[in-house]
């Protein structure tokens, strides 16, 4: 059976085909002649026979075809789409750690992320990043904080870390290459003393950043309870003392 776009096209082709009209007549004739000389009735069955042939065989013929050139123009389409994801960026963005201080001389909660980016797709540098904090007490944009001197944070009785620009990611424009990952942390700051509710995990902070497509990407941490601070290449370790900034 033909689809109605197959038969739409098949009158189309017969009205613009006069060749296969006339060579349609021209079979008639052979036929005809060919079977001069039998019986009456089996004259009649080559006639009908040869009829049958010069129209059903050019129909199944050009159905084919049609059917070929559609399953071609769908193998096409499919390797554009393969071809279009080869030129997308693909992130996925991770939080492994969130380590807050609360500053009692600004009355801020201090949060140092430790973050990184895999792309798994075409080279793009990590753009736009973004941050938001929700809790039963703050749902809001929070911002990001390049340190002008190094600051030192460390989980409570523990060794801390100097973090300063130079290991800010969202100051990093670094094409990251398919296959390549981007680590590094970020501070973020916000109003009020918010560590405990972190702590306890009734907070969470939504970092987002898009590839150079727009395309936007986001991680979500959770707080899981006391943090131990975990170390990363290129730390600047700092020995266990007071925290100048305040308390965990």
């Amino acid at each position: 059976m033909l689809s109605w776009a197959e038969l739409v096209a098949l009158l189309s082709a017969i009205a613009g085909n006069a060749a296969a009209l006339v060579a349609g007549i021209f079979g008639i004739i052979l036929t005809a002649v060919g079977a001069f000389g039998i019986s009456t009735s089996a004259k009649w069955a080559f006639i009908a026979t040869g009829l049958a042939a010069i129209f059903v065989s050019p129909v199944l013929a050009w159905r084919d075809e049609y059917r070929q050139g559609a399953q071609n123009r769908a193998d096409i389409q499919e390797l554009k789409t393969q071809l279009d994801e080869l030129a997308q960026p693909k992130f996925e963005v991770g939080i492994s750690q969130a380590l807050s201080i609360y500053d009692t001389e600004s009355n801020q909660t201090q949060v140092i992320l430790s973050l990184s980016v895999i792309n798994s797709g075409a080279p793009s540098a990590a753009l736009g990043w973004s941050a938001h904090y929700t809790s039963p007490t703050l749902d809001s944009d929070v911002r990001f904080v390049q340190p002008i001197e190094p600051v030192v944070f460390r989980a409570k009785n523990e060794a801390g870390i100097k973090f300063d620009a130079s290991q800010n990611i969202v100051s990093k424009i670094d094409v990251i290459q398919r296959g390549g990952i981007l680590p590094g942390r970020t501070l973020i700051v916000f109003s009020g003393n918010h560590v405990d509710e972190l702590s306890a995990g009734r907070g969470s902070i939504t970092i987002s950043v898009h590839d150079y497509k727009q395309k936007l990407y986001h991680a979500v941490f959770i707080g899981r309870g006391s943090e131990h601070l975990r170390f990363q290449p290129g730390d600047v370790v700092v020995p266990n003392a007071p925290n100048p900034h305040g308390k965990r």
